[in-house]
């Protein structure tokens, strides 16, 4: 029995949380396997292209505790719909839902409005600003686009991808320079074997200097489907879509 004021929708919540932490320890598991490496092949400038070498992809059942983890958060958010419609005084019925949309037009549109034709007023106020459409709250529309997206895959597929860690720079052998890339390092994704995933290039400006320059890569499990946040790290991705739906929860419950 829920308290007053509350919505049942935290409970699916709570059970997509504990799938993206189930999730998380598969992916550490995995990737303990050292299942992606970058090699580097030097050319005669001294510069060098780098290569992923893909030993193992993701395995298949991660993509289904991912779809698990989304159909709990997209349905949290019809559950919300249904206790403001019985907070409302109203019954529910199947019209009832959360009014995701393809774009702005279609959220005012009547079809649109009838998905909420019973909440309150007040809740309907606060999902216009929320924007629940492409085009307006694009995190929050993915957790309803990747929900679909779940419904036409046995499995929901993942990837491999990489991003840029650092680079370093060697002089005359001596001690490298480490150079972390920071945020807005550039993502790779999907990898697969072969995938060129970068390059370095050396212009030496005396001939008695030697350097070197190498790259290092980091390589994690992402979800193929994803649009919003594409190439993000899967229990990133989750935990940022797990973030949005409470939010929306949040302020919404307070009409109930």
């Amino acid at each position: 029995m829920r308290s007053p004021g509350t919505t049942d929708a935290w409970v699916k919540i709570e059970r997509a949380e504990q799938h993206i932490r189930d999730l998380d320890a598969e992916v550490a598991a995995f990737l303990d396997t050292r299942p992606y490496a970058a090699v580097a092949k030097m050319h005669r400038n001294g510069g060098k292209t780098f290569r992923a070498v893909v030993r193992e992809q993701p395995p298949a059942h991660l993509g289904l505790i991912a779809g698990d983890a989304i159909h709990n958060l997209r349905s949290s958010l019809d559950i919300l719909i249904w206790d403001l419609v019985r907070a409302n005084r109203l019954q529910p019925s199947r019209s009832d839902m959360f009014p995701f949309a393809r774009n702005a037009e279609e959220y005012l549109s009547k079809r649109g409005r009838g998905k909420i034709k019973s909440i309150p007023q007040a809740a309907v106020d606060v999902l216009d600003a929320i924007q629940p459409y492409r085009g307006g709250n694009d995190v929050l529309h993915e957790v309803h686009r990747l929900d679909i997206e779940d419904k036409h895959h046995v499995l929901l597929p993942m990837a491999a991808a990489a991003e840029y860690l650092r680079f370093s720079v060697t002089a005359n052998g001596g001690k490298p320079v480490l150079f972390p890339m920071g945020d807005g390092a550039p993502i790779i994704s999907p990898v697969k074997d072969g995938t060129k995933l970068g390059w370095t290039e050396i212009s030496i400006p005396h001939p008695k200097l030697e350097m070197d320059m190498d790259v290092e890569f980091a390589f994690y499990v992402t979800l193929s489907e994803a649009k919003v946040c594409a190439g993000k790290p899967i229990g990133e991705l989750l935990t940022e879509l797990a973030n949005v739906v409470e939010r929306t929860v949040t302020q919404l419950e307070v009409f109930l």
